[in-house]
């Protein structure tokens, strides 16, 4: 699972969607918020959502991730 975890991409207005670990939801244009967010590759909502499913599954806050996929997310 690895190889599925970005980079996070703090203020880079191009990233259109990203998960955000603190607030628990999708943020469009995350480059605004000054949480814990991670980047998704998607061109609309509905594939953001199922990007973040893949990646990270049901998980809606960091703390509901493993231990060693919350260092994967962190580590960067």
């Amino acid at each position: 699972m690895s190889d599925l975890i970005p980079k996070l991409a703090r203020r880079d207005e191009s990233v259109r969607f990203g998960w955000c670990f603190s607030h628990g939801r999708l943020h469009h244009n995350p480059a605004r918020c000054t949480a814990f967010w991670v980047p998704l590759a998607a061109e609309d909502e509905g594939a953001a959502l199922v990007e973040k499913r893949r990646q990270f599954g049901d998980a809606r806050f960091l703390d509901e991730l493993t231990p060693e996929h919350q260092f994967q997310v962190l580590g960067r």
